[in-house]
């Protein structure tokens, strides 16, 4: 039913199979969150075909580390009709398709290598930590964002921001800007953070 191994476990440990009970088809419906890293605490490759998390089609919160995010990859997450919360670190950001899922509401990248910001559309919470290339001008539905987090990162085409018509919260903790001015454009009630230095949350 689940043919990698590491994948297989983590859903056994979600649905509280831990004696080598088989998994159910209903066990896979019940899968609502779930964390892969696909390099192992000793640093060695896991080989996870992400393509298997189509049998997890109730997924609401997904956390993927050290994975390729390719464009059928891209494709399968766009369907996930459910999928509320993505976070993505440390994973190479390659597909040639638009990540748009009218079901997402937060989207993080957590030290991620993006190939093209214009493949990715964002949510009303939009993260990117621990970035060198932040394109805002490429980024695409960026009129839709809330909550707006660029942290510990270069940061290109801020003037977009004034796209954001719905903006609430801006953290720009320890990132470079290319235009540090436009801060002062935006409206009173958006809640403005820029810190010298980006603390992680812990």
């Amino acid at each position: 039913m689940i043919e990698n191994k590491y994948l297989k476990k983590a859903v056994e440990y979600k649905v509280g199979k831990f004696l080598g009970e088989s998994l159910t088809s209903e066990d896979l419906l019940n899968v609502e969150e779930l964390s892969l890293s696909n390099v192992s605490f000793s640093g060695e490759k896991r080989n996870i075909d992400l393509l298997e998390l189509k049998k997890l089609p109730n997924i609401r919160k997904l956390d993927l580390q050290y994975f390729n995010i390719d464009t059928e990859t891209i494709s399968m997450i766009n369907m996930f009709r459910k999928l509320d919360s993505l976070q993505l670190a440390s994973c190479d950001f390659s597909s040639n398709e638009v990540l748009r899922n009218i079901a997402l509401r937060s989207l993080v990248f957590n030290s991620c290598r993006i190939k093209d910001y214009s493949k990715i559309f964002a949510p009303q919470i939009l993260t990117v930590i621990n970035a060198k290339n932040i394109r805002l001008d490429d980024l695409q539905g960026i009129e839709n964002v809330e909550v707006l987090n660029l942290q510990n990162s270069i940061v290109k085409g801020m003037n977009r921001t004034l796209e954001c018509k719905k903006l609430r919260k801006l953290n720009l903790d320890g990132s470079i800007l290319d235009n540090e001015e436009i801060i002062a454009s935006l409206p009173k009630e958006v809640e403005i953070s820029k810190k010298d230095k980006y603390l992680p949350v812990r």
